[in-house]
Protein backbone atom coordinates (compact mmCIF):
# COMPACT_ATOMS: atom_id res chain seq x y z
CA UNK A 1 0.00 0.00 0.00
CA UNK A 2 2.30 2.52 -0.84
CA UNK A 3 1.12 5.70 -2.32
CA UNK A 4 2.51 6.75 -5.90
CA UNK A 5 5.49 9.05 -5.26
CA UNK A 6 4.19 12.55 -6.87
CA UNK A 7 6.37 14.61 -8.95
CA UNK A 8 8.07 18.19 -7.68
CA UNK A 9 5.93 21.32 -8.72
CA UNK A 10 7.71 24.47 -10.34
CA UNK A 11 6.57 27.95 -11.63
CA UNK A 12 7.88 30.30 -14.07
CA UNK A 13 7.94 33.56 -13.06
CA UNK A 14 8.56 36.09 -16.27
CA UNK A 15 10.03 39.86 -14.63
CA UNK A 16 9.66 42.66 -16.97
CA UNK A 17 12.69 44.48 -17.68
CA UNK A 18 11.17 48.07 -17.52
CA UNK A 19 9.81 47.52 -14.28
CA UNK A 20 13.44 47.98 -12.58
CA UNK A 21 13.66 51.27 -10.46
CA UNK A 22 16.36 52.05 -12.08
CA UNK A 23 15.25 52.78 -15.87
CA UNK A 24 12.38 54.06 -13.68
CA UNK A 25 12.55 57.84 -15.24
CA UNK A 26 11.11 60.29 -12.24
CA UNK A 27 12.83 58.33 -9.88
CA UNK A 28 16.01 58.56 -11.41
CA UNK A 29 15.85 62.22 -12.12
CA UNK A 30 14.99 62.89 -8.45
CA UNK A 31 17.73 60.65 -7.59
CA UNK A 32 19.88 62.93 -9.93
CA UNK A 33 18.62 66.11 -8.75
CA UNK A 34 19.45 65.98 -5.23
CA UNK A 35 22.49 67.52 -4.12
CA UNK A 36 24.97 65.38 -2.56
CA UNK A 37 26.89 68.12 -2.07
CA UNK A 38 28.17 68.47 2.05
CA UNK A 39 26.43 71.29 3.76
CA UNK A 40 28.34 74.59 4.61
CA UNK A 41 29.14 75.89 7.73
CA UNK A 42 26.20 78.18 7.24
CA UNK A 43 23.53 76.07 6.56
CA UNK A 44 24.56 74.39 9.41
CA UNK A 45 24.28 76.72 11.97
CA UNK A 46 21.05 77.77 10.35
CA UNK A 47 19.66 73.93 11.57
CA UNK A 48 21.13 74.01 14.93
CA UNK A 49 19.57 77.59 15.41
CA UNK A 50 16.17 76.23 14.31
CA UNK A 51 16.61 73.04 16.20
CA UNK A 52 17.34 75.30 19.39
CA UNK A 53 14.46 77.30 18.60
CA UNK A 54 12.15 74.40 18.64
CA UNK A 55 13.56 73.26 21.82
CA UNK A 56 13.50 76.20 24.24
CA UNK A 57 9.99 76.66 22.53
CA UNK A 58 8.88 73.15 23.85
CA UNK A 59 10.96 73.35 26.93
CA UNK A 60 9.07 77.14 27.67
CA UNK A 61 5.93 74.78 26.59
CA UNK A 62 6.77 72.35 29.40
CA UNK A 63 7.71 74.90 32.16
CA UNK A 64 4.31 76.86 31.81
CA UNK A 65 2.47 73.27 32.21
CA UNK A 66 5.01 72.71 35.23
CA UNK A 67 3.83 76.19 36.76
CA UNK A 68 0.11 75.95 36.45
CA UNK A 69 0.60 72.92 37.60
CA UNK A 70 2.66 73.71 41.10
CA UNK A 71 0.04 77.21 41.27
CA UNK A 72 -2.68 74.73 41.15
CA UNK A 73 -0.84 72.50 43.01
CA UNK A 74 -0.14 75.46 45.66
CA UNK A 75 -3.70 76.62 45.28
CA UNK A 76 -5.36 73.28 46.78
CA UNK A 77 -2.42 72.93 49.50
CA UNK A 78 -3.47 76.30 50.97
CA UNK A 79 -7.12 75.40 50.70
CA UNK A 80 -6.65 72.44 52.37
CA UNK A 81 -3.80 74.10 55.06
CA UNK A 82 -6.95 76.63 55.65
CA UNK A 83 -9.61 73.94 56.15
CA UNK A 84 -7.09 72.11 58.41
CA UNK A 85 -6.75 75.41 60.47
CA UNK A 86 -10.23 75.63 60.40
CA UNK A 87 -10.72 72.34 61.93
CA UNK A 88 -8.41 72.58 64.60
CA UNK A 89 -9.62 76.06 65.59
CA UNK A 90 -12.95 74.57 65.87
CA UNK A 91 -11.59 71.57 67.37
CA UNK A 92 -9.39 73.72 70.01
CA UNK A 93 -12.12 75.64 70.94
CA UNK A 94 -14.62 72.52 71.30
CA UNK A 95 -11.30 71.03 73.66
CA UNK A 96 -11.27 74.34 75.66
CA UNK A 97 -15.08 74.24 76.34
CA UNK A 98 -15.59 71.05 77.06
CA UNK A 99 -12.66 71.74 79.52
CA UNK A 100 -13.78 74.37 80.69
CA UNK A 101 -17.20 72.46 81.52
CA UNK A 102 -15.36 69.45 83.23
CA UNK A 103 -13.55 72.14 85.09
CA UNK A 104 -17.13 74.25 86.54
CA UNK A 105 -18.43 70.51 86.82
CA UNK A 106 -15.57 68.97 89.09
CA UNK A 107 -15.65 72.09 91.14
CA UNK A 108 -19.54 71.65 91.71
CA UNK A 109 -18.52 67.73 92.52
CA UNK A 110 -15.94 69.39 94.70
CA UNK A 111 -18.30 71.39 96.90
CA UNK A 112 -20.96 69.55 96.91
CA UNK A 113 -19.06 66.98 99.05
CA UNK A 114 -17.71 69.49 100.72
CA UNK A 115 -20.84 70.44 102.27
CA UNK A 116 -22.26 67.05 102.44
CA UNK A 117 -18.63 66.28 104.07
CA UNK A 118 -19.83 69.49 106.75
CA UNK A 119 -22.96 68.42 107.21
CA UNK A 120 -21.85 65.19 108.26
CA UNK A 121 -19.67 66.79 110.74
CA UNK A 122 -21.21 68.96 112.23
CA UNK A 123 -24.29 65.90 112.62
CA UNK A 124 -21.34 64.24 114.57
CA UNK A 125 -20.21 66.50 116.39
CA UNK A 126 -23.35 67.04 117.39
CA UNK A 127 -23.98 63.36 118.28
CA UNK A 128 -20.41 63.49 120.04
CA UNK A 129 -21.76 66.44 122.46
CA UNK A 130 -25.10 64.80 122.92
CA UNK A 131 -23.81 61.61 123.77
CA UNK A 132 -21.26 63.43 126.34
CA UNK A 133 -23.61 65.28 127.44
CA UNK A 134 -25.71 62.01 128.38
CA UNK A 135 -22.61 60.49 129.45
CA UNK A 136 -22.09 63.44 131.98
CA UNK A 137 -25.23 63.48 132.84
CA UNK A 138 -25.21 60.40 133.93
CA UNK A 139 -22.01 60.60 135.72
CA UNK A 140 -23.74 62.97 137.72
CA UNK A 141 -26.85 61.20 138.58
CA UNK A 142 -24.80 58.20 139.76
CA UNK A 143 -22.77 60.39 141.79
CA UNK A 144 -25.33 62.05 143.74
CA UNK A 145 -27.01 58.50 143.86
CA UNK A 146 -24.13 57.59 145.59
CA UNK A 147 -23.43 60.56 147.59
CA UNK A 148 -27.47 60.00 148.84
CA UNK A 149 -26.47 56.18 149.48
CA UNK A 150 -23.42 57.18 151.49
CA UNK A 151 -25.43 59.65 153.50
CA UNK A 152 -28.01 57.39 154.10
CA UNK A 153 -25.26 54.75 155.31
CA UNK A 154 -23.90 57.54 157.65
CA UNK A 155 -26.81 58.15 158.96
CA UNK A 156 -28.15 54.88 159.67
CA UNK A 157 -24.27 54.51 160.72
CA UNK A 158 -24.85 57.02 163.39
Amino acid sequence: MSSPARPPVAFEIYFKDNASPTRHVPFRERLESSESATPTLQEIEQKLSRAEEKRQARLAVRKARTDEKVNQFLERKNAHDQLITAKSSQKHKELVFKLETAESLRSRAIETRISVAKKSSQLLGKAQQTRQEIADDKKTRTLERLEKKAQAQVKSLQ
